[in-house]
């Protein structure tokens, strides 16, 4: 399966075949997204090589996305409420609709294919991703999710009781939070941790 770092490499090297942008400005662009951790094409507008709207076109045709106007979506109570406020905010995502067993939702960071595996497994819905211009994600959530953007070691050190784990049905061992942060950055179960704490956490 395709990495995010290996999507962003085939999404260059698509930009590169589109003539969007040459060769020396995608590596001009990717020294700077090693300082800032932002999205090539993000970086590539601001550098003015290129422009949202064909970024937007040429993303969402890699990706085989549908693409949706925020200004056409109605975001209602109900479906905002299927995603807890610490998802929203750590995922960077914002639901568009739900129609049972399936959340639509659009990523501020739609190269990130894992995120949809954890979506699945936190949220227990089919997952289906839209393309929604990052800016606009970013003030939908904003809106609808207001507060700042924390990473899993955050919200772990903001989690201040003892998580209990059932070893078998006749016995169970408290392990504290900060035992656990070890065993989460223990590859190759860093992710899977995080997300059975992160789930655990979202239930409280």
């Amino acid at each position: 399966m395709a990495t995010k770092e290996d999507k962003r490499k085939l999404f260059g090297q698509i930009l590169l075949e589109k003539k969007l942008v040459s060769k020396d400005q995608i590596m001009e662009a990717l020294e700077i997204q090693d300082i800032n951790g932002k999205a090539l094409g993000d970086i590539l507008v601001d550098l003015e090589y290129t422009t949202s709207n064909r970024i937007t076109e040429v993303l969402s045709d890699y990706l085989g996305m549908e693409v949706i106007k925020i200004e056409d979506v109605v975001f209602r109570e109900d479906v905002l409420d299927k995603i807890p406020h610490t998802i929203a905010q750590l995922y960077r995502i914002i639901p568009i609709a739900f129609e049972e067993p399936t959340i639509t939702v659009a990523q501020q960071d739609p190269l990130d294919i894992q995120q949809i595996d954890d979506l699945r497994f936190l949220l227990k819905y089919n997952v289906k991703p839209v393309f929604v211009e990052r800016e606009d994600v970013a003030n939908a959530l904003d809106t609808y999710y207001p507060g700042g953007h924390e990473s899993v070691e955050k919200i772990l050190e903001n989690f201040k009781q003892d998580l209990s784990i059932t070893n078998n049905s006749e016995s169970r061992e408290t392990i504290e939070v900060e035992q656990l942060k070890e065993m989460s950055d223990e590859t190759p179960v860093k992710s899977l941790v995080n997300l059975i704490l992160l789930q655990a956490i979202v239930v409280q």
